[in-house]
């Protein structure tokens, strides 16, 4: 069988005995693999933390015009007696 070098890329469909025949090293690609999924991991909760933020600070903002406009209302009743 020609060197590791001579195969060419993707011809074993098992990635075990691909990685094997190529004398890779298995437990250095997972953790470079598991690396890469923990990144993405990250990413994609640091988005989804931003989003609520944002949500939160819009739904706070609702709040805080809500509430002033019902002290704006009240304020009017109390001085004219109506709505």
């Amino acid at each position: 069988m020609p060197g590791a070098a001579n195969i060419p890329a993707g011809f074993f469909d098992d990635t075990a005995v691909d990685d094997k025949v190529r004398a890779v090293n298995v437990k250095a690609k997972r953790r470079v693999e598991e690396a890469d999924e923990w990144a993405q991991f990250t990413a994609f909760t640091a988005d989804i933390e931003a989003e609520e933020a944002a949500r939160e600070q819009r739904e706070q903002s609702s709040y805080q015009q809500r509430d002033e406009r019902a002290d704006v209302e009240s304020e009017c009743v109390t001085r004219h007696g109506t709505r």
